[in-house]
């Protein structure tokens, strides 16, 4: 896979301020790991409400991050919640995952 970090993007969202988009990818990296264990336990229950919701407020904290990939993921979740795929939600849960994954271990090789 590409680089999970769109610096460009990341810097653009961030005023064009490269040290303001470090700060906010590491915010996101840091709370990432039980955004994901939320979001799987709710998808293992089935409460779709919760997880649309967790979904939801992920995909918001990650229109202010260059991190388009695990973006477009968890959008791809929030509409297959509100179209009812149900069946596509442990796939994408699973993928989410490992995107998520991916960019935490780019945000810990950052310099300084």
């Amino acid at each position: 896979m590409n680089n999970p970090i769109d610096w460009e993007l990341g810097k653009k969202l961030a005023g064009n301020n490269r040290d303001v988009a470090k700060e906010l990818l590491t915010l996101l990296a840091k709370g990432l790991p039980d955004d994901i264990d939320h979001i799987k336990k709710s998808c293992r229950k089935e409460d779709y409400k919760t997880l649309f919701n967790q979904a939801h407020k992920l995909h918001g904290a990650l229109c202010y991050c260059g991190a388009p990939h695990l973006k477009s993921m968890v959008g791809e979740l929030e509409t297959a919640l509100k179209q009812g795929k149900l069946a596509d939600i442990p796939t994408l849960v699973t993928a989410i995952e490992k995107a998520a994954q991916e960019l935490i271990r780019a945000v810990a090789l950052l310099p300084d």
